[in-house]
């Protein structure tokens, strides 16, 4: 964070209002900090579930947007910036706490598993199905991720609470409340909705856990969170041996096949978007201008671009969208994907998000600029 003393407050708010991302970066997301870092020793926030810095600060900044930045505007007179933000920030941060302290506006994912079935969130499927083999056998017939199916099958059928699962996976509470909704929105209800099973090509990057279907223990390796079975790992012999293509994802490939590899008129840009639909980032104009996006995308293809949302939350709210892209980045390893530095507009530092395009960076159609 770098603060510019001759620059003035004019200045910064024409600089917000054009989305200059250095001055976003800076000084809104800068001035958000020093607010919540005040905020925190009041209110707690940093361990109240929906209550992390860039939960608020993301909502702050897109209210801004959505009312054209005028609350910045008509700051009363000799109110430095600063300050006038700083109160801004309070007053989203009060509003949040209210609507989760009341329930009006969200349900928790606890509370709405407690009071609802499983039955229920699939009211659609045939009442002869057993809904707990279910869940296991759509893990593997989607091939749901790893992460995924652990929090599905700990939320599901074991009756792991949100924090629980949280605090085992190193994640938030929230993160655990979207990854659910979205593999229940996304791939789950369209499952059964369609009638038939959709088969992926397999998709093995650094895949964390294994099943054994002849006797439903999870084999999992070293680095894998342990939430779900007190069962003993299954051994190795006890695993089906099926034929499954193994990408080659070593250095050697990579410098190989890079240098040879044509760019076309297919080929997809990345950019940087939000669930709001909002073009704020200069990839997303890019995206827009050039590569045939629609200017209201919030996530996945368009045109000749694909955009990951990022400001949802912290850093492990965006995780599940670059999971998506990777998958999709490997399932069509005849495309080229042009990847600029993704999160910049979101008060993100990139090497921040970078870690989470390691899998992607070994593919041999992902060139990451960053």
């Amino acid at each position: 964070m770098t603060f510019f003393p001759d620059i003035t407050d004019e200045q910064i708010i024409e600089g917000l209002r054009n989305h200059d991302e250095q001055i976003t970066r800076d000084y809104f997301y800068g001035y958000c900090r020093i607010a919540y870092h005040h905020f925190d020793k009041v209110y707690n926030l940093s361990s109240r579930e929906g209550l992390d810095f860039y939960s608020l600060a993301h909502e702050y900044y897109l209210s801004l947007v959505l009312k054209n930045w005028e609350p910045l505007l008509s700051r009363k007179p000799g109110v430095k910036l600063s300050t006038w933000m700083v109160g801004g920030f309070r007053f989203v941060m009060l509003d949040k706490i209210k609507s989760l302290q009341s329930n009006m506006i969200y349900e928790s994912l606890d509370e709405r598993l407690r009071t609802r079935s499983t039955r229920e969130e699939l009211s659609f499927v045939d009442e002869t199905v057993n809904y707990s083999s279910t869940i296991d056998e759509l893990c593997r017939e989607l091939d749901i991720r790893a992460i995924d199916r652990q929090i599905l099958i700990a939320l599901l059928q074991d009756g792991y609470k949100s924090k629980e699962i949280a605090g085992t996976l190193g994640i938030t509470p929230s993160a655990v409340s979207q990854r659910y909704h979205k593999i229940l929105n996304e791939r789950i209800i369209p499952y059964f909705k369609q009638g038939e099973a959709r088969r992926r090509p397999p998709y093995s990057i650094n895949r964390r856990l294994s099943i054994d279907v002849s006797t439903d223990n999870y084999m999992e390796e070293p680095f894998a969170p342990t939430i779900m079975s007190e069962k003993a790992p299954a051994s190795k012999s006890a695993m089906p041996q099926e034929e499954t293509y193994m990408p080659d994802f070593s250095p050697n490939r990579r410098i190989a096949y890079m240098p040879a590899m044509r760019r076309t008129s297919s080929d997809i840009y990345v950019f940087e978007s939000n669930l709001l639909g909002i073009p704020i980032s200069n990839t997303a104009k890019e995206a827009i201008e050039h590569h045939g996006a629609d200017p209201h995308t919030t996530s996945g293809l368009s045109g000749n671009s694909f955009a990951i949302p990022t400001m949802q939350g912290g850093i492990e709210t965006i995780e599940p969208y670059v999971e998506d892209f990777t998958r999709f980045a490997y399932d069509n390893d005849n495309i080229f994907f042009e990847v600029p530095p993704i999160g910049t507009a979101s008060g993100f530092d990139t090497y921040e998000l970078a870690p989470l395009f390691e899998e992607a960076s070994r593919l041999r159609n992902v060139h990451l600029s960053f």
